[in-house]
């Protein structure tokens, strides 16, 4: 499963997104959701494996948060975005 989550392509697909997460000044679920699902749909669209671009997968990467949070931010931004 590591393997599938941290394949070279995702990794650095994932270095703008967690790079914005980590400087990310707003406090609001919605942007936060926003990010991860920007994120999501990169890794989708380049032929990842899907479980590089799961709510694992992004709690693992930027650390500090739940992948259950992780889904609760995602589905924020795509009731709310």
């Amino acid at each position: 499963m590591e393997a599938l989550i941290d394949d070279p392509k995702s990794v650095e697909l994932s270095v703008e997104f967690v790079g914005r997460w980590s400087t990310l000044i707003s406090t609001t679920n919605w942007e936060k959701g926003r990010i991860i699902t920007e994120w999501r749909e990169a890794l989708m669209g380049s032929q990842s494996p899907s479980l590089a671009y799961s709510d694992e997968a992004w709690s693992r990467r930027v650390g500090g948060v739940s992948s259950q949070h992780v889904g609760r931010l995602r589905r924020v931004f795509e009731r709310f975005g």
